[in-house]
């Protein structure tokens, strides 16, 4: 076989194979928009019928047909209108959006013009991809941090996620701010140390023992220090976590002041009468 002929056989396989194998939906017309090549997944990403016989036959036919069948899908057709054509109008312009469909999948979409090594303009070729799955996992993620953000911001628990190694504020509720007297910018990015809010440091050494060594949730009570100088009695809840890839420690805390003098005031009592 001469090396021409063997070199066009091979592009012509290589094409076959990119078309035949690529996730995406590909459509390729030419400067008069007109059919250069689709393959076989472009019918399926859109979920319109593929044509009977060879899609070799649709070669040179106006992309119109296609087109309309495409845009039946598209549950925002005006606009999705509207865009083809201004691409077509522009070949200087390149797309990459998303196309939201009537069955509720979601199509990726780009497109960018053909050009000869001069500068002709050729034609342009469109790719579709389904990326419904990663839109639903998107939209599932947000749902989840609505519901945690929800729950954190309004719970009556004071809660905050501080690092294990220095204690240092990664993340608080404003129950925690109401708790505490501090501003979010005051705690954010600073230790727990560093703004005394342990009445006692060796608590925060004693604190710090437990949770490296017990690895799971455990209560611990101790006194803190308001932003006014304020001593309470505080009991939290604590569980080791990962934040930002960090090991962390999360704590639900509870002011247990009146509690710890109503026990203080019945042993006293107690005692009292034992006399």
């Amino acid at each position: 076989m001469p090396a021409d002929q063997h070199s066009e056989a091979f592009r012509s396989s290589l094409h076959s194979a990119i078309l035949g194998e690529a996730p995406d939906g590909i459509l390729v017309v030419d400067d008069e928009d007109k059919i250069v090549s689709v393959n076989e997944r472009f019918f399926t990403v859109w979920n319109i019928p593929r044509p009977s016989g060879p899609l070799e036959a649709l070669i040179g036919t106006p992309e119109t047909a296609i087109l309309a069948k495409g845009l039946a899908q598209v549950r925002d057709r005006d606009p999705f209108l509207a865009r083809v054509q201004a691409l077509y109008a522009d070949p200087d312009q390149r797309d990459d959006c998303t196309i939201p469909l009537n069955d509720g999948r979601t199509l990726k979409r780009y497109s960018t013009a053909l050009r000869s090594n001069d500068g002709q303009y050729l034609g342009r070729v469109w790719y579709f991809r389904d990326i419904s799955d990663v839109i639903r996992s998107q939209q599932a993620q947000a749902d989840s941090e609505t519901r945690y953000r929800t729950a954190f911001e309004t719970t009556l628990d004071a809660i905050a996620i501080t690092r294990l190694q220095d204690g240092v504020y990664l993340e608080v509720n404003q129950a925690f701010l109401d708790m505490s007297g501090y501003a979010r910018h005051e705690l954010i990015g600073h230790s727990s140390l560093e703004i005394s809010i342990w009445a006692n440091p060796e608590d925060r050494q004693v604190f710090s023992q437990q949770v490296r060594e017990k690895k799971s949730r455990f209560a611990f009570e101790a006194l803190f220090r308001k932003k006014g100088g304020e001593v309470f009695w505080g009991m939290f809840s604590v569980s080791p976590m990962s934040f930002d890839g960090q090991p962390c420690v999360l704590s639900i805390t509870r002011d247990i002041t009146r509690s710890k003098a109503e026990q203080a005031e019945l042993a006293a009592h107690r005692d009292r009468l034992e006399q």
